[in-house]
């Protein structure tokens, strides 16, 4: 089918206007369209839009290059470039075959010259551009520029097909408009049976979601407040249990745990997003017992003979001062806030989607009233080491005086305690009894494949993957709630397979 190529001229114009008809007469004499600048006002940039198009409509680009660089663009992003080389720079852009013809020098005269050093370096600089990237067919004289490019024409028209021009009566407008028709109905069908293709497969992704679940106190809880009391033997007179002293004000102790003591968890079977906390009283101050200097004023009249005013002052000098008294009973208060309030709640991230998810990161953010701390920690806390306390002269002036009377003057006290059955209850003292401490509610040596970080109130936890509808226990964390209220976890949870992470809450009742 023969087809008629539109072929755009391209140069400056009136040192070149010779070689611009001879390269017209030549397309024309070839049965091909020239067209040009001579259609355009090239020095007025409202034109542009009108030359993009008419170089986007044609099949190749010819530039003749003289000895001058052309009209500037005065405005834009491009001022200071010439028109001529505008035009060619976007031909280049729309993958138009361009043939270059340049001008010898010994063929131009004075009058063809630019004459501003600017021009002149950047017309030298196109040049070198050119010449570096593609062929071009430099000429003498407007009869051999015809002939290269009538030469120059039949290689392009044979090496790069371009689509051109044809015919109206040498085309099937019906069996094209046919075909068309027949595509198109084509597209659709298959873009239907895309569509039921798309929405008859499961995409695969991981659904990731955190859970709670209670696993118990650090020691098992005790069944009454007044187990919490001790012995007078160890934690001194005064009783946790004595509500109209202790009572509310309990859950202002600020101690190691933070602003207030810590409270227990109760909670349904299974796991939930939701925990309710009770807090259980523990001891305020008495851990030493009585820890006041004696005086005169202390010593029974049946002793008085036997204690002595030096006894006394022995035994003052010997107490501990008031600093480590409040260093040890704060220690021995956070004590046993970690051991009876500390509470063992293990998180459970499940994967209920279709995929398995891979590097997976999940952020508790726990608020300020908070204490966490590995679970280990709090399971392996020693109590404090007690400061040494000097015995009591008057305490063993009165137990021997007590001896003496039960024994007829000879024997200790270990007579009097096998006399009484093993029992001081005659004595009117309590037999030191530890607290009792149950089996612990789960295996300490069960452990998640996940990696826990501490980082004040916010908890980091980390896992290569998990499988989809499997769950994982990250068991490693204790946690004191230092007040009463409703609080929420903050949960960030990230994998690989995730765009943006994914946010939710757990809440946490403290009653």
């Amino acid at each position: 089918m023969d087809r008629k190529y539109q072929i755009f001229i391209s140069s400056t114009y009136k040192d070149l206007i010779p070689e611009r008809e001879k390269v017209r007469d030549v397309i024309l004499s070839m049965y091909h369209f020239p067209i040009g600048m001579e259609m355009f006002n090239a020095a007025d940039e409202e034109q542009w839009e009108i030359i993009k198009e008419t170089i986007d409509s044609s099949d190749y680009y010819i530039l003749i290059i003289g000895k001058r660089y052309g009209t500037l663009i005065k405005n834009g992003e491009d001022a200071g470039m010439s028109f001529t080389e505008k035009e060619y720079r976007y031909a280049v852009t729309k993958g138009i075959p361009v043939l270059t013809f340049i001008k010898k020098d010994s063929a131009v005269t004075a009058d063809q010259m630019d004459t501003k050093p600017e021009n002149i370096a950047k017309l030298q600089a196109l040049v070198t551009e050119i010449t570096g990237i593609r062929e071009a067919d430099w000429f003498a004289s407007v009869e051999e520029l015809g002939t290269k490019v009538t030469l120059a024409l039949h290689k392009q028209f044979n090496r790069k097909k371009r689509p051109g021009w044809v015919r109206g009566d040498r085309f099937d407008v019906d069996a094209s408009l046919n075909e068309l028709v027949i595509l198109s109905q084509r597209v659709r069908k298959l873009e239907d049976e895309n569509e039921k293709l798309r929405e008859s497969v499961v995409q695969r992704k991981p659904v990731l979601s955190v859970t709670m679940k209670y696993e118990g106190t650090i020691e098992q809880p005790l069944e009454s407040d007044e187990e919490l009391a001790g012995d007078i033997g160890e934690y001194g007179e005064e009783s946790a249990s004595d509500t109209s002293k202790y009572g509310e004000e309990s859950a202002s102790d600020t101690g190691e745990c933070g602003e207030t003591v810590c409270s227990s968890i109760e909670s349904d079977a299974g796991t939930s997003v939701k925990e309710t906390v009770r807090r259980r009283r523990v001891y305020q101050t008495g851990y030493l017992g009585n820890v006041e200097p004696l005086t005169p004023e202390d010593i029974p009249d049946e002793v008085k003979d036997v204690v002595t005013q030096e006894m006394l002052d022995a035994y003052n000098r010997e107490l501990p001062d008031q600093a480590e008294v409040d260093t040890y009973e704060k220690k021995m208060r956070f004590y046993h806030e970690v051991k009876w309030n500390g509470q063992r709640l293990d998180f459970m991230i499940s994967n209920d989607g279709t995929a398995k998810a891979t590097d997976i990161n999940v952020t508790l953010e726990f608020p300020k009233s908070f204490h966490i701390m590995e679970r280990s920690a709090a399971e392996n806390r020693q109590k404090p080491k007690k400061p040494k306390m000097p015995k009591n002269p008057v305490e063993e002036a009165m137990e021997k005086k007590y001896i003496a009377r039960m024994t007829g003057g000879a024997g200790s006290l270990k007579d009097v305690m096998h006399l009484m059955g093993n029992s001081y209850s005659g004595l009117g003292l309590s037999e030191v009894t530890p607290l009792s401490v149950g089996a612990p509610l789960w295996d300490t040596n069960q452990r998640s494949d996940w990696d826990v970080h501490i980082d004040g109130h916010t908890v980091e936890i980390w896992s290569r993957d998990l499988l989809h509808t499997y769950t994982q226990t990250a068991d490693e964390l204790c946690i004191l709630p230092t007040q009463t209220g409703t609080f929420r976890i903050k949960v960030t949870i990230m994998c690989e397979q995730y765009i943006h992470p994914e946010e939710s809450e757990l809440e946490i009742v403290v009653e």
